[in-house]
């Protein structure tokens, strides 16, 4: 549970603009069409490190060590790839797998379990499958096929430069972008 020691926070890609802005958009038309806005509380983002609680006082200790990891990489592009599902709920705009995003959040994973005893509690042991989320939690089981096929018949593909991860922060109602660490390698 979060006290008044510890934030919670989490990392991420999240992309630049305007890419950030057409996938905001979707948000916004799930919202609209099925009331869902659950996914509007947080920034378009590819999650790399699901959700964790961090000791205000230890913050600077987090800071360097994803700074001092990030220090290590080099930018890449992902492409996006049209939409998809993880019925009954979520329905994201889809990345194409590749070799560089998988390495990154593998070792990201490995370096947080190591250098912060934090573990990537990977939902209910799902393999990563990058994503950007537009409808999910509260998108209720009965509109969801409706919901679907309004967005698997959208086109959309772009292909991003990553240049940095997000270190992103709840501030008690959504989450924040908090920090950039850029890729230095």
């Amino acid at each position: 549970m979060k006290n008044k020691e510890t934030d919670r926070f989490f990392i991420a890609i999240v992309p630049e603009e305007p890419v950030f802005h057409d996938l905001h958009q979707f948000k916004l038309e799930a919202a609209t069409h099925f009331s869902t806005s659950g996914a509007l509380k947080s920034p378009p983002h590819l999650t790399l490190h699901m959700p964790f609680l961090w000791k205000k006082k230890k913050l600077n200790h987090l800071k360097t060590t994803i700074s001092n990891f990030v220090s290590q990489e080099t930018g890449f592009e992902i492409e996006l790839n049209n939409f998809n599902q993880f019925p009954p709920r979520v329905i994201f705009v889809d990345v194409k797998q590749s070799m560089e995003l998988s390495n990154l959040q593998t070792k990201l994973k490995k370096m947080m379990k190591r250098e912060l005893n934090l573990f990537n509690a990977d939902y209910k042991e799902r393999p990563f499958h990058p994503h950007f989320t537009i409808a999910f939690r509260d998108l209720k089981k009965a509109i969801f096929p409706e919901a679907w096929n309004f967005f698997k018949e959208k086109q959309y593909t772009q292909t991003i430069q990553v240049k940095y991860i997000t270190l992103l922060k709840h501030d008690g109602n959504v989450w924040e972008v908090y920090e950039k660490f850029h890729f230095d390698g």
